[in-house]
C-alpha cells in the first residue's frame, strides 16, 4: 500500500505583480498623450428628393488649387464677389501662402447679402495638404475678427462639405 504524498505548493505572485506595477503607469501615461480632434463635416448626400425649392440655393463654393484660392457659386448669386479668385502670395504655395483673412472677408460679405446661407462646398486638388483644408475650413466657418454681443466670433459657413478635387 502506498502512502498518500502530502504536497504543498507555493504560488510565486511576485513576478505577476512586478509587471502590473510596471504596466499600469505606463499605461496611464500613454492615456493622457493621446488628443484626438474631430472636424465636423459632411459628404454630398445621395439626392433623393426632386422637389425644386422656391429659390434656389447659394451652393458656395471655394476651389482648393496650387495656384490659390477660387470662389464660385453655381446659382450667380454672388453679388459682392463675383467669381473670385484669392492667389498665393508666393508660388508654390505654401500653408502660410494662402489668403485665409481674404478668403474671411469675401466670406463675411456674401453672408450679409445670403443671412440664410450655413453651406459650402470645398473643392481641393488632390496636392493640397491636410493643414490647408483646416486652415480654410476654419476660415469660412467663422470670423474671429468680427465679435457677436456675447464675445463669441460671428458664424459665416459653419455646415462645410468636402467635394472631389479641383481641375
Amino acid at each position: 500500500m502506498r502512502k498518500p504524498v502530502s504536497q504543498t505548493a507555493t504560488l510565486e505572485l511576485m513576478p505577476v505583480m512586478n509587471l502590473v506595477t510596471i504596466l499600469i503607469p505606463l499605461l496611464l501615461m500613454g492615456a493622457t498623450m493621446v488628443n484626438l480632434s474631430v472636424i465636423d463635416t459632411s459628404l454630398p448626400g445621395i439626392v433623393g428628393d426632386k422637389t425644386v425649392p422656391d429659390e434656389p440655393s447659394l451652393q458656395l463654393t471655394v476651389a482648393i488649387t496650387n495656384l490659390g484660392l477660387g470662389l464660385k457659386s453655381a446659382a450667380g448669386g454672388i453679388e459682392v464677389a463675383g467669381d473670385l479668385e484669392l492667389p498665393c502670395a508666393t508660388q508654390p504655395c505654401g500653408v502660410d501662402g494662402y489668403d485665409y483673412a481674404g478668403l474671411t472677408d469675401a466670406l463675411a460679405r456674401i453672408k450679409d447679402d445670403h443671412p440664410d446661407e450655413n453651406s459650402l462646398i470645398l473643392l481641393p486638388e488632390e496636392r493640397v495638404p491636410y493643414e490647408v483644408l483646416v486652415k480654410v475650413m476654419d476660415a469660412s466657418r467663422e470670423d474671429v475678427d468680427q465679435r457677436a454681443v456675447d464675445g463669441s466670433a460671428r458664424p459665416l459657413f459653419p455646415m462645410v462639405v468636402m467635394a472631389g478635387g479641383a481641375t
